[in-house]
């Protein structure tokens, strides 16, 4: 009787151990997801507010998005309708057609993180690629991959961005030069292009 005991007593605390063990460990990943979410939606709401009129429906003359809300233009999602999407429903829109398609739960560096995603807002995620893939030095392909990546992560972040926005205003002034309508965007491109995460 006394040994049963003895084996209970010990068992039952190697139970316990391993049940704390357990719990800590989906608490890490439950704290380590919550915190992605946080992240990513500070990333694109900085986007939506400062450069995408936010929750105003609204139409520019010249732009060729079109009629946009919350940065969502109707030329480019055709079956959404505008005058009905939610700030919630836009942000799932960006994180699965920019966010996600650009990989940028892997990028280390918040200040990258946020460069990356608005350029590829505003001009497009093939062309935010190859931005960066200029930048950095790496074959320019438009797509985000385990080589584009990498070196995002190991670059001085500092420099990449310097890099970066050089190439941003320089695609900007190309742009004007090939209709000169588009110049009257080009002082809030560049101040886009110079924008800091914060």
């Amino acid at each position: 009787m006394r040994t049963r005991r003895q084996w209970f007593k010990k068992n039952y605390r190697i139970k316990i151990v391993a049940i704390c063990a357990v719990t800590l460990l989906l608490q890490n990943f439950i704290n380590e997801n919550l915190f992605e979410m946080e992240s990513y939606k500070k990333i694109i709401l900085k986007t939506i507010n400062e450069f995408e009129g936010g929750s105003l429906l609204h139409t520019v003359a010249n732009d060729a998005g079109g009629t946009t809300r919350y940065g969502i233009s109707q030329r480019a999602y055709p079956k959404i309708d505008l005058t009905k999407i939610t700030q919630d429903e836009a942000i799932e829109i960006y994180k699965q057609d920019y966010y996600d398609k650009l990989k940028l739960e892997q990028v280390l560096n918040d200040s990258l993180r946020w460069k990356i995603f608005d350029i590829a807002v505003n001009m497009g995620v093939s062309r935010a690629c190859k931005i960066v893939q200029e930048a950095i030095g790496v074959p320019v392909d438009g797509l985000i991959g385990s080589v584009t990546l990498t070196a995002i992560n190991y670059s001085d972040s500092e420099l990449l961005l310097k890099k970066i926005e050089k190439l941003q205003v320089y695609h900007y002034a190309t742009i004007c030069r090939a209709n000169e309508v588009q110049y009257k965007f080009l002082k809030g491109w560049n101040r886009r292009a110079f924008s800091k995460w914060s």
